[in-house]
């Protein structure tokens, strides 16, 4: 099992151990990037026999991968957008359980995105937060060997 793997059973193994301590936070993600986590999702879903893997679970990886550092997660923003001609789409806002570390860094992002005079654009952020850790998994291959 390989990084990506590992951090996303991590996160389903931490939100079925502690559901106590997850909670919902909204997201918006470009509309590709959520086409893509959810295939993810559901190929994974086969692959692994793990029947409640959610998006949730991807999403709290994705974001406890993030460096510690705001100026790179503006860097990953703007190579994002430039990966696009600055012309994401851009899906439609939903809802996900994560955990405390990610639920912190989603509270915090808009502030810590206008204090680098980079603001109201978060979806860029957790988009390329989200298409690294898929591209990571899409490397590694399908998820195995998992248990409800």
């Amino acid at each position: 099992m390989v990084g990506g793997h590992r951090a996303v059973l991590a996160s389903f193994s931490d939100a079925r151990i502690n559901s106590e301590n997850w909670e919902m936070h909204g997201v918006k993600l470009e509309a590709g990037v959520k086409a893509a986590l959810k295939a993810r999702v559901l190929a994974d879903r086969r692959s692994s026999g793990i029947r409640f893997l959610a998006e949730g679970h991807y999403m709290d990886a994705a974001l406890r991968a993030l460096p510690d550092d705001p100026q790179a997660w503006v860097a990953m923003a703007k190579a994002f957008q430039a990966e696009r001609f600055a012309d994401p789409e851009i899906g439609k806002q939903t809802t996900y359980r994560v955990g405390p570390v990610a639920y912190e860094l989603l509270a915090n992002l808009n502030q810590a995105m206008q204090e680098l005079n980079y603001g109201r654009r978060g979806l860029y952020v957790l988009s390329a937060a989200m298409e690294r850790l898929l591209q990571e998994m899409d490397k590694d291959g399908p998820l195995t060997g998992g248990r409800d």
